[in-house]
């Protein structure tokens, strides 16, 4: 395994995005069909934010306390009407698709993040999990079987 490596070597490149005006309920749909735990929030290819699913759950637990019907259709307009902008972090910390591996790997060790936005010239290019970690080392390790 090459922690030197650049990060756009297992960075994930095709990427679905939100926009900023997009509803909550659009965005989890993002999320929910492609199982997604964060999804960049872009627009004309900048990086304004990123969401993850604790932040949706955030926003459900506010108004989903009691789990009662009457609070599921709150919460239900609740997502209608909020914007991606609204809810995403738009303070995220980002890498170059050049940065080294071990750079990325120090960063999310060390971070409360699970996903770093890869930017080259002001523009998303990618996206470094830490399931993409775990892939690159384990695919890079040989296999014990007993």
């Amino acid at each position: 395994m090459n922690i030197e490596a650049p990060v756009s070597e297992i960075m994930t490149k095709t990427l679905v995005v939100a926009t900023p005006n997009m509803t909550l309920d659009k965005v989890k749909e993002l999320i929910d069909a492609h199982a997604f735990n964060h999804i960049p929030v872009v627009e004309n290819g900048t990086l304004k934010g990123i969401i993850s699913q604790i932040d949706l759950y955030r926003v459900s637990h506010c108004v989903d306390l009691f789990h009662s019907k009457k609070n599921a259709e709150l919460n239900d307009r609740l997502f209608q009407s909020l914007l991606a902008e609204e809810v995403m972090s738009s303070d995220s910390v980002v890498i170059s698709p050049t940065d080294p591996i071990s750079h990325a790997a120090a960063l999310l060790q060390h971070s409360n993040f699970h996903a770093l936005p890869v930017v080259s010239d002001g523009k998303l290019v990618g996206l470094l999990t830490t399931y993409d970690l775990i892939a690159y080392a384990y695919k890079c390790q040989p296999v014990m079987v007993d």
